[in-house]
């Protein structure tokens, strides 16, 4: 049973900032959804229960509205859009300490599919059907 919801929002342009909230509830994890941001930043959840970690979920947000997903559940999982058409290539996005990384374009969604996932996810950890979960 999920005790907490652990929400922990680094922004990342123009400025550093970063941002801790924990929720008791499963409502207040879902309100505080309409607060995070859609650009430049690293949305991480964990849901947390009595000594158990049921997971995190990982938002990585860049500037040209795209965002990737990756789930650590035991393992980590990567979203695929089936929606979002990719001629290759990679996409630039940044670490929680500023630092850049690239994730072949495949492996990206929008920011509003990615919060979708999010609030998918939220209510029992499951990965959004929408997307292809590698």
């Amino acid at each position: 049973m999920i005790t907490e919801y652990v929400f922990e929002v680094t922004t990342l342009r123009p400025v550093r900032s970063h941002e801790r909230s924990v929720f008791n509830d499963l409502a207040q994890a879902l309100a505080a959804l309409d607060d995070l941001p859609s650009d430049w930043s690293v949305i991480y959840v964990a849901a947390l229960g009595k000594g158990i970690d049921y997971g995190n979920f990982y938002l990585f947000l860049n500037g040209s509205g795209a965002a990737h997903i990756m789930l650590h559940e035991h393992r980590e999982h990567f979203a695929a859009d089936p929606l979002r058409r990719s001629k290759g290539g990679n996409v630039e996005f940044l670490d929680e300490d500023g630092s850049a990384f690239n994730v072949d374009a495949e492996l990206t969604t929008s920011v509003a599919r990615g919060k979708s996932a999010l609030k998918h996810w939220l209510p029992a950890q499951a990965q959004w059907p929408e997307l292809i979960w590698q």
